[in-house]
């Protein structure tokens, strides 16, 4: 398939609409926080997204690949070396690399998103949304782990960009993710006969999408996840991805 989508389909940045004032500038940042980092979440971006199966990956594992991270980001912040932004970004990308190929390798038999009525619920949750809070533009449910890109624009395009309007009816990534996450691991867990037992692991990695170019290759990483781990060999055979066309309601 030709990847050649282009980002200003879905999305566009603030600054070239209104002239930013501080109270925007405060939403930059969300108040939620994990590992002792803020989520980026900037009001109206494209976002990929990224969460797993509850106890998928062995904390030591990923506990000593986080540290390094950690340390390397609170250096950057504290010395704001030239193009320390971009640096930050590239260390959370080296992160993401690690975690997301031992998800690929790890041969456990926590997998119920291969099931299909398990993998079923949270599509339904990714598609109940789409065209409230954001545009769906593509996903991939892997056998312990789920990737998706969206793009929240379409919530600004009432408010008439009025500062104290967004601010009080925009529906922020993070709370979108509680309610995609908290319904699919209600029916889930209710498939599987299962109760008092965490679905997904609490954590998740997102990463608003700067360019075309990151919007590219991130869009193709995602289709090409299955392809990767071997699950299929071309990536329109993988039965619970998706992809939004143009035109495409």
């Amino acid at each position: 398939m030709d990847f050649n989508f282009s980002i200003s389909n879905f999305t566009r940045t603030i600054r070239a609409n209104y002239t930013q004032k501080q109270t925007m500038t405060e939403l930059v940042k969300t108040k939620y926080k994990s590992n002792a980092l803020p989520h980026i979440q900037p009001i109206g971006a494209t976002f990929f997204v990224t969460f797993r199966l509850f106890d998928t990956l062995p904390k030591s594992y990923l506990n000593k690949f986080k540290e390094d991270r950690n340390l390397k980001i609170a250096f950057l912040k504290r010395e704001k070396p030239i193009g320390y932004q971009n640096k930050i970004a590239n260390e959370q990308k080296k992160y993401f690399k690690i975690y997301d190929e031992a998800l690929d390798k790890m041969h456990n038999n926590i997998r119920f998103l291969e099931h299909p009525n398990i993998a079923k619920e949270t599509i339904k949750q990714l598609h109940k949304y789409d065209g409230k809070w954001y545009d769906l533009i593509a996903y991939c449910i892997m056998p312990n782990h789920v990737h998706f890109l969206i793009d929240t624009r379409l919530q600004l395009e009432k408010f008439n960009f009025d500062d104290e309007v967004i601010i009080k009816n925009y529906t922020p990534l993070y709370k979108i993710i509680q309610r995609i996450k908290g319904a699919s691991a209600r029916h889930s867990n209710l498939l599987l006969d299962r109760e008092g037992i965490s679905f997904w692991q609490r954590d998740y990695f997102d990463y608003f999408i700067r360019n075309n170019q990151e919007f590219q290759r991130i869009m193709a990483y995602i289709l090409e996840n299955p392809v990767k781990a071997n699950l299929v060999k071309n990536w329109e055979d993988f039965p619970h991805s998706y992809v939004k066309m143009v035109g495409e309601n």
